[in-house]
């Protein structure tokens, strides 16, 4: 017997996976919560911060933080999360891990990439390398790849910090990097 419960709109968090994640959880949940319960839940649950997290929107541009992403496969897996292709903010420590596979990720599913970090200019090698059909920026200081990445976008654009590396460059941890990053965010000033 198939019955309407919420509408895919109604989920805030993106991404197929995170469709999956709600059909599974309303199938096993089936019979011990109502459907207000589960509408509630998809209405008004943001997600885990510094995971895709949802900043805010500012003169039509969102961004998201996704500084847990310290692998190329995060990244990867953050881009095949959301339906446009964004504007990423990526680089930071080098853990040894190749980036060719990321840099055919970023040509593929990337609007523009913002480097910047200890393995900017790597990264940048290999998006040359797989001959990256997209813009390509650098600059050294964090703070100046979040405002580079503003300047880029439009409105209906996203912004998604997804660094594909560590942090311990600039930064004691992924959270103090996410945090930094949703601070920035924070202060952007609508344009009127």
């Amino acid at each position: 017997c198939e019955r309407a419960m919420l509408q895919i709109s109604d989920i805030l968090l993106p991404g197929r996976h995170n469709l999956e994640n709600y059909m599974t959880a309303i199938a096993l949940t089936d019979g011990l919560v109502t459907v207000d319960e589960i509408r509630t839940v998809a209405t008004t649950f943001h997600g885990v911060e510094h995971r895709l997290e949802r900043v805010r929107t500012v003169d039509g541009v969102t961004y998201y933080n996704s500084s847990i992403d310290s692998s190329p496969s995060r990244t990867a897996a953050a881009l095949s999360a959301l339906a446009e292709k964004p504007i990423v903010i990526c680089g930071g420590c080098d853990k040894g891990i190749p980036f060719d596979g990321l840099a055919l990720t970023l040509s593929s599913r990337a609007k523009a990439i913002v480097l910047t970090g200890q393995t900017a200019e790597v990264i940048e090698k290999e998006l040359v390398a797989a001959d990256c059909p997209v813009p390509i920026y650098r600059t050294p200081l964090f703070d100046d790849a979040v405002r580079l990445a503003r300047d880029v976008a439009r409105v209906g654009d996203t912004v998604l910090l997804s660094p594909a590396c560590a942090s311990w460059d600039m930064f004691d941890d992924f959270e103090q990097r996410g945090n930094v990053f949703k601070s920035i965010v924070e202060k952007i000033k609508e344009n009127s």
